[in-house]
């Protein structure tokens, strides 16, 4: 090994020697609020893994999840609602994994740390760093570049309350439409065709009764998921919102707002797709960046 080849890694090692490694999520203290730390980054680290970050990832709702699934047998409501993909009514179904950043952010002599979506920052960059006290370390939720009005997130924590219902209860209507759609074709095979569309008082005692049960289901599931993600990522969203002075915190979807912003830049001629700036993305939720304009 050359003398230059020994100095390069042990160069590297030094780099590296700061930082933290990788632990789960972490929910913010009951009650206690963000605390916004603006400065300029000195040392930037991002851990690239796949890491879960739906309810059941936190680790102080693992057992209240537990009680809650064994209570009420609805697990492909609850998923489906809470952004997962496939089913969840099997208990040995796994969290879906998300590709994230664990990053290590030092401001002046203070280290921050915590898992974000994609983090385009540099040393040297004006930041606003969102973070929370736990202990004996800062917890990081959200990086703010406030000059370009660039944020990213901690994954899946991008909805107020209100947002966040507005995504779920269309999601909720969907599926027991399609589940009635089901058991009309069902109706169509025993009855045929004709009574159907005549309105056969067999049919529409069964849509009715289907209707009922699957409408009850439907809004317990949709209870359940609005109840448990309140908890996690809605108030880690809202707790960032605040903490940035952002209006309006509860309705606020950042997604939606930067679609509309990188839509408005595209007119003017101004959108570039780069991993550097927020792009525009219909894609579901596993496959966010969690980088925004806001």
């Amino acid at each position: 090994m050359t003398l230059k080849s020994f100095y390069k890694i042990q160069n590297q090692m030094v780099d590296k020697s700061w930082r933290h490694h990788a632990t789960p999520p972490v929910l913010p203290c009951l009650g206690d609020e963000f605390t916004c730390i603006r400065g300029t980054i000195k040392y930037i680290d991002l851990q690239m893994q796949q890491q879960a970050f739906e309810v059941e990832s936190y680790q102080n709702m693992q057992e209240s999840m537990k009680r809650t699934n064994r209570a009420a047998q609805i697990g492909a409501i609850i998923g489906t609602l809470r952004g997962q993909v496939g089913l969840t009514s099997m208990a040995e179904t796994k969290p879906v994994l998300r590709n994230a950043n664990f990053v290590n952010v030092q401001i002046e002599k203070e280290i921050y740390r915590g898992w974000v979506g994609d983090c385009p920052f540099q040393p040297g960059d004006e930041v606003i760093v969102v973070a929370e006290w736990q202990h004996d370390h800062y917890e990081l939720y959200a990086i703010a570049k406030p000059d370009e009005r660039i944020i990213c997130v901690c994954p899946n924590c991008f909805r107020g309350r209100w947002a966040y219902i507005r995504y779920c209860l269309p999601r909720t209507v969907i599926m027991i439409f399609f589940a009635l759609l089901f058991f009309t074709c069902l109706d169509i095979y025993s009855y045929g065709l004709d009574a159907i569309l005549s309105l056969d008082t067999r049919f529409v005692e069964n849509i009715r009764d289907y209707g009922i049960v699957l409408g009850v289901f439907g809004i317990i599931g949709l209870f359940i998921a609005i109840k448990d993600s309140f908890k996690t990522k809605v108030k880690i969203a809202e707790q960032t919102f605040k903490a940035l002075n952002l209006k309006k915190i509860s309705r606020l979807d950042l997604r939606k707002f930067t679609n509309r912003k990188c839509w408005k830049l595209k007119f003017q001629g101004k959108y570039n797709v780069n991993d550097k700036k927020p792009n525009i993305s219909y894609k579901i939720k596993v496959d966010d960046n969690n980088l925004f304009y806001y």
